[in-house]
C-alpha cells in the first residue's frame, strides 16, 4: 500500500517478469539499459531513478530498444511462460 500512497488507483505496474528475464538472459535484444545515474530510495521504501549523481553499479532497464516492437517481447515472453 505504500506505493499506491498518493496514486489514485488501486493496481500499480509490476515488472517482475522483466526483472527475473533480464537476471538470467540479459538486457538485450529487448530493453534498453541505463549506466548514468542511480536509484534514490526514500524513507518510506519507495524509490526514484535520478540521472545525477551518477553512480557506480546502478543501473536500470527503462524501455525497449527502439526497433523492437512491444508486441512481439510480449508474444516472445508468452512463449517462455505457457508450455505447449
Amino acid at each position: 500500500m505504500i506505493f499506491l500512497k498518493g496514486w489514485k488507483r488501486d493496481f500499480h505496474h509490476s515488472a517482475d517478469l522483466i526483472a527475473v528475464y533480464v537476471a538470467i538472459r540479459g538486457h538485450e535484444p529487448y530493453f534498453q539499459l541505463r549506466q548514468k545515474g542511480y536509484f534514490h530510495i526514500f524513507e518510506d521504501g519507495t524509490h526514484v531513478w535520478r540521472h545525477s549523481p551518477d553512480k557506480v553499479n546502478h543501473f536500470i532497464i527503462g524501455e525497449f530498444v527502439p526497433e523492437i516492437d512491444p508486441e512481439k517481447v510480449a508474444e516472445d515472453f508468452d512463449k517462455l511462460l505457457i508450455k505447449k
